[in-house]
């Protein structure tokens, strides 16, 4: 029997962060079964009895005469759906992705994704939704990070984001022993996927413009976990920053918080050397894109001069 795989909460000197968004993490390739409790907006689970089928179907859409969230579904319609799209450049639509209530009381769905149709290694926005038998539309949606690593298992697709252990290593975030202050982890999942993200969505809006890329093609492995680490240490640098607080014991000072100026220094300086790269990196690009595109009919590439 196949153990679901349930998100973790992070947790701040023993007190739970249930407030906080959450990221569900799987291996390129993996046939997974997903485990989700539905919640409210301040972190507490949902009761969803109300939402179980009760065998009937939804009603048509009023307007376009069929639900348009269930086009290309076969009737009964799933209790649970979810929309998957990749976070960077969600333009390119998106994968539904079925699942049952499992426990309505505590408000636990489960969804299963199938290895045949896995989707390729990247960071997602996994919007999961519970439908309304009498409606057919979502009486609660949860947003949430799915984050798909690459493994030799991905359909040869050796392409996609850096691996949550590739990033905690290069930061030496692995475990708690390697953060004595904290005895914790520095950053959990959600923030990995939303650095990685971050990294992508700056690359497209920098200027020039070019093809935007996504999270699952970028192929700049090096700059890309240089701009990932640069702002996870930003983030780092205003929590010290907001948490920061001396205390006086004895004529001994403690302020073990204090390190939201070195943080923020690093962060500035590997953003600042990203940036550089991107808009060289994407002048080059445009300029070669220029030229690609330029033909003559006598085979010319460009003005050489007179031959005498």
């Amino acid at each position: 029997m196949q153990t679901p795989l349930v998100p973790t909460t992070t947790t701040l000197d023993q007190v739970p962060l249930i407030e906080k968004k959450k990221a569900l993490a799987i291996a390129g390739g993996q046939d997974a079964l997903l485990s989700w409790t539905m919640v409210d907006d301040f972190g507490e689970p949902i009761d969803i009895t109300a939402y179980v089928p009760s065998g009937t179907t939804p009603a048509p859409d009023p307007v376009v005469g069929a639900n348009p969230l269930y086009m290309n579904i076969t009737q009964p319609f799933p209790p649970v759906i979810a929309r998957v799209a990749e976070s960077a450049l969600n333009t390119r639509g998106y994968v539904n992705i079925f699942g049952t209530i499992t426990d309505p009381t505590n408000g636990v769905v489960q969804l299963t994704i199938d290895a045949r149709k896995q989707l390729p290694p990247a960071i997602y926005d996994m919007d999961i939704g519970v439908i309304d038998p009498a409606s057919g539309y979502p009486g609660y949606v949860n947003r949430v990070y799915l984050i798909c690593e690459k493994s030799g298992f991905s359909n040869g697709q050796d392409c996609g984001p850096p691996t949550r252990r590739d990033i905690r290593l290069h930061m030496r975030d692995s475990s708690a022993a390697e953060q004595r202050l904290l005895d914790n982890v520095q950053f959990d999942d959600a923030e990995i996927a939303d650095a990685i993200t971050h990294a992508i969505e700056f690359w497209n809006n920098a200027l020039p413009p070019i093809a935007p890329a996504d999270t699952s093609n970028f192929p700049f492995s090096y700059w890309w976990m240089e701009a990932i680490v640069a702002h996870l240490y930003e983030v780092a640098s205003r929590w010290y920053m907001t948490n920061k607080l001396t205390a006086s014991a004895g004529g001994v000072q403690v302020n073990d918080m204090d390190k939201s100026q070195e943080c923020a220094q690093m962060a500035a300086l590997g953003w600042q050397n990203y940036a550089k790269w991107v808009q060289s990196k994407k002048v080059a690009i445009n300029a070669m894109g220029c030229f690609g595109h330029v033909s003559s009919p006598y085979g010319l590439r460009g003005w050489s001069g007179l031959n005498f």
